[in-house]
């Protein structure tokens, strides 16, 4: 909530985005008495120390990597800021980087993977 997503396709901020998954790692992590640095492998470590189901940990290892792969062909075309709307070049090399149909599947798949991993977030670590 301090940090909301400044646009559809930015993922790093925002409820059930790549800082959540992030910070809940981390966190997961650190209950479980890991030493984990690389993000999957905290993930994974936190099926211990949060109590995850598999399936959750799969979600979030799905998340980040779809995450990071919108996150760098972004960076690649706009730089540090996306503005406006998305011109058919970007459109195309984000549909070919995430194997997608269409920009709106590309949109329509992160939309569904920030709710389910901000309810996981929700889920294991309420307020």
């Amino acid at each position: 909530e301090a940090k909301p997503a400044q646009h559809r396709l930015d993922v790093s901020a925002g409820p059930g985005g790549l800082q959540d998954i992030d910070l809940f790692a981390q966190a997961g992590t650190l209950l479980a008495g890991g030493h984990d640095r690389a993000l999957v492998s905290q993930i994974e470590t936190s099926v211990s120390g949060l109590s995850l189901e598999p399936a959750e940990a799969e979600v979030l290892v799905a998340a980040q990597s779809l995450y990071w792969t919108v996150r760098t062909a972004t960076r690649l075309v706009f730089g540090q800021g996306i503005g406006g709307e998305i011109e058919t070049g970007a459109a195309g090399l984000l549909v070919r980087v995430t194997g997608m149909e269409s920009l709106d599947a590309v949109e329509s798949r992160l939309s569904e993977l920030r709710a389910c991993v901000a309810e996981i977030v929700m889920r294991h670590l309420p307020d």
